[in-house]
């Protein structure tokens, strides 16, 4: 029996030896460096999103400028030929309005053509236009030529104050061509505006908005177009005359008429 057993273990270790002489085993060396590949992923680019669209409903506006050029009074109505008159003297004052106390906007040299729009109340300033389209007053004794040929319309100033007088004599015959003075205070830098009785016996004196307190209206000159004076410019039959009361105090803003007799 351990025979048999001893047979047995040197054949199996044959067969080992044999097996081994038969078969090689290979072994690879692992690689010393290992390199990592990846693939990129793709980039994608998402378009932006749609703007939102807005419809503004806004209601149509329509710009308009107007611009009308008027001159500073507007005329009487009645329509009249043109007339032209030429001033006589030099630097005479085109005003803003018809009176010594307001603005000058223009000095007319001596022989300037104006076109006459109309004449105050009193007809004693005439309401023109110049030839480069301005619109002013100037006084009837600085101008020669065609204002005596009227009938003018008749221009009412705006934005004035009016004083009003009336000149008759004892028999109630309107008095022409006597001057009043209306001023405040005294001096030769008193604030002053004349004015003349016309064809009615009539006064009409223009002062601006802005004055105020007491003034006086008195009696200062006879024109030799009066009514009171002969073809010489003498007194009718030697008696000159005077207005009565010589004066008369007012305060402004007033609204009568003042009563004048001619004595």
């Amino acid at each position: 029996m351990r025979i048999w057993k001893f047979l047995l273990l040197g054949l199996s270790f044959l067969l080992l030896t044999q097996g081994c002489s038969e078969f090689e085993i290979v072994v690879t060396p692992a690689p010393t460096h290992v390199i990592n590949v990846f693939t990129p992923i793709p980039t994608f680019t998402l378009p932006p999103p749609p703007s939102p669209t807005f419809v503004a409903q806004l209601p149509a506006f329509t710009a308009t400028t107007t611009s009308t050029q008027v001159p500073a009074f507007t005329p009487g109505s009645g329509s009249h030929p043109s007339f032209y008159v030429t001033t006589s003297a030099d630097n005479v004052n085109l005003r803003t309005r018809p009176g010594t106390l307001f603005p000058v906007s223009r000095l007319l040299a001596n022989g300037t053509r104006l076109q006459v729009q109309g004449r105050a109340p009193g007809g004693q300033w005439l309401y023109v236009l110049t030839d480069s389209n301005i619109y002013g007053w100037v006084l009837i004794d600085l101008v020669q030529g065609g204002h005596d040929s009227g009938p003018f319309p008749l221009v009412e100033p705006q934005d004035v104050q009016t004083i009003k007088g009336r000149l008759i004599d004892l028999s109630g015959v309107p008095i022409t061509g006597i001057g009043f003075a209306i001023t405040q205070g005294s001096g030769p830098k008193a604030p002053r505006s004349d004015a003349a009785t016309d064809s009615s016996g009539q006064f009409y004196a223009y002062l601006p908005l802005s004055v105020s307190g007491q003034w006086q209206v008195s009696f200062v000159s006879v024109a030799c177009t009066s009514n009171t004076m002969d073809a010489n410019c003498k007194c009718l039959n030697g008696a000159c005359g005077k207005a009565d009361p010589d004066s008369q105090l007012i305060t402004l803003p007033y609204n009568g008429i003042l009563q004048f007799t001619w004595k």
